[in-house]
């Protein structure tokens, strides 16, 4: 991560032609902006080598003029799919810098998107109307208190879709949890796996806002979304061999009726 700590000198101004790439000079990248005169990251995240967006298409055929709420947008990627595919998309990131970001993105591309900074749990929260479909992805295995999360999704659209590393049933993962609790929720106890980040690894931005987050098991996570009437859901993906760990993609749908 760039040190910025030098743009805040009120005398220190860009004094080199004016360019887009002197706002992406700002920052390190990881995800390459599709545009040939920008020099950015490497990770094609923008274009569709990143399966996840094409998964929501190829599920619901169209997602023309859905309002969807993408959450964790880190460089507004997704988002830029999304968009693409005509949804009017509110992306949330909770990093600043990760925020200016998707500002610079969002200007270089021409995108309609509205980037919001903060806590996205507590957005939903208070929000009063309803998405036509949450994009999560990257966000649950981070969360402090998932099962709660899930619930807070439920509340406010009928249509989920989330990829995110799991605990596996048999424990064969990356991780090794700080400690394993139960936790009761809406009358259903689900187990928690404790893990905590370690605040001076270089890569702390890719994690949640919490210092320390809670796991659950594939199992788990699909019996709360069915306890919040999501009784159609459809696994996509689960790579066991993911380098992460455990990982899934899937499709959720609330029985409305």
């Amino acid at each position: 991560m760039k040190d910025l700590s030098k743009y805040s000198d009120p005398t220190n101004f860009i004094k080199g032609t004016a360019s887009l790439q002197n706002g992406v000079d700002l920052f390190d990248w990881t995800c390459k902006i599709p545009d040939p005169d920008i020099v950015s990251g490497s990770y094609r995240v923008f274009e569709s080598i990143d399966p996840r967006p094409s998964m929501v298409i190829e599920h619901f055929e169209s997602i023309k003029n859905w309002e969807i709420l993408d959450l964790g947008t880190f460089e507004g990627a997704h988002a830029f799919q999304l968009e693409k595919d005509g949804a009017n998309v509110t992306a949330i990131e909770a990093h600043p810098q990760n925020y200016l970001k998707c500002l610079i993105v969002k200007n270089a591309l021409g995108m309609k998107t509205k980037f919001l900074l903060g806590d996205f749990h507590k957005y939903m929260d208070s929000f009063e109307g309803k998405y036509d479909l949450i994009f999560a992805s990257g966000v649950l295995y981070h969360m402090p208190d998932p099962a709660l999360f899930l619930k807070s999704m439920s509340q406010i659209t009928k249509n989920l879709f989330i990829w995110s590393h799991y605990v596996s049933s048999d424990h064969a993962n990356n991780w090794d949890p700080t400690f394993i609790e139960k936790r009761n929720l809406d009358g259903k106890v689900y187990t928690y796996y404790n893990y905590e980040y370690d605040p001076e690894r270089p890569d702390r931005v890719y994690a949640g806002i919490e210092n320390k987050c809670n796991r659950m098991t594939l199992e788990d996570i699909e019996s709360c979304l069915d306890n919040y009437n999501y009784k159609t859901i459809k696994l996509l993906e689960n790579r066991t061999d993911h380098p992460g760990g455990p990982a899934f993609s899937l499709i959720a749908e609330q029985d409305l009726e």
